[in-house]
């Protein structure tokens, strides 16, 4: 028996009122169910042939079988012309792909959680701003540990060697030079910081989950031993764009991501994780003392007023490549 909602989401369709974000779960519905299928395809010529004609009995596939051999041979034509529209306008739209979801799914079944990841991580700026004529320097490769949501990262930047990171505890902390590292809580991190560390990490788990939850999947070609799956967000106003994942198909460990961001509808940026190594790591390794000197000062919430601040505002200078204050 055809689901009643799918019944008025078919005619909502071919009315033209159906929202975007319906067509997914009704051509889902029509690809499992070749009853909903036939139903739309009555409906097709219905509105194919009489959609401006008033005063005349619907057409139902029944009445095209009773008809003469030539009306029964025009009503078909109109029914494949009615489908065939239907299917290369829902083309347009995600597809599902059912195995793909269930890869992702053994993916995230059998994902080690006590293990420490290892990237190299590339973050590409969709729209690189340009100063004093002279074009954006090439984004810099950063290294990445990450063990759910503790991370360490590290890079260099203008001959500068920086590192930043989340602790067990939620506090994050950056460093500019091992002189010094400045210190926040978990309730007190500043937007700012906290977007670059989002922008920056990966919670491989908590990605899969969003991908299962929130995103159409389907199977890209792969290479060799590896499966390439994209991922596009159901929802326009989602933070995330086009999503690829690499998974290698014995082990099914992902070898790297994809993440395109957005804001406001509009894409940011291109955030390129490629693994490197997964090994068990001591607590340590996300802890600032790793990272600076053994003397260096430590600005946290009780340092001199404003000198924490100033350090966020170079560090952050350094990180999206912007130049100095002349």
């Amino acid at each position: 028996m055809i689901d009643d909602a799918v019944r008025q989401n078919i005619d909502r369709w071919l009315d033209g009122d159906l929202p975007v974000a319906e067509e997914t779960a009704l051509r889902i519905a029509l690809e499992n169910d070749p009853k909903s299928l036939s139903l739309l395809a009555d409906r097709a010529v219905l509105h194919g042939l009489l959609r401006d004609v008033a005063g005349r009995p619907a057409i139902t596939l029944a009445w095209v079988d009773r008809r003469p051999a030539v009306v029964r041979s025009a009503a078909w034509v109109a029914l494949s012309l009615a489908v065939c529209f239907l299917f290369g306008t829902m083309l347009v739209l995600p597809r599902a792909d059912a195995k793909s979801a269930d890869m992702v799914r053994r993916v995230l079944d059998t994902l080690r959680t006590d293990v420490d990841r290892r990237y190299s991580v590339r973050v590409e700026p969709a729209f690189p701003r340009v100063r004093a004529a002279r074009a954006r320097p090439q984004p810099p490769v950063s290294t990445l540990l990450v063990h759910g949501t503790r991370f360490v990262q590290s890079t260099e930047i203008e001959g500068r060697f920086l590192a930043w990171g989340r602790d067990a505890r939620g506090a994050v902390w950056f460093t500019v030079s091992p002189r010094s590292v400045a210190v926040f809580g978990a309730d007190e991190i500043p937007d700012a910081l906290g977007d670059v560390c989002d922008l920056r990490t990966l919670d491989l788990a908590t990605m899969l989950e969003t991908l299962l939850r929130d995103f159409e999947l389907e199977r890209s070609s792969g290479s060799g031993a590896t499966d390439t799956i994209i991922g596009r967000p159901r929802d326009r106003a989602s933070r995330f764009g086009r999503v690829e994942i690499s998974i290698e198909r014995e082990s099914l460990q992902v070898q790297g991501m994809v993440i395109q961001r957005r804001h406001r509808g509009r894409l940011t940026a291109t955030v390129r994780f490629v693994l490197e190594e997964t090994a068990a790591r001591d607590e340590g390794a996300y802890e600032w003392r790793g990272h600076v000197d053994a003397d260096a000062e430590v600005l946290d919430g009780t340092a001199v007023r404003g000198a924490r601040r100033d350090l966020l505002t170079e560090f952050l200078r350094i990180v999206r490549q912007e130049p100095a204050d002349s």
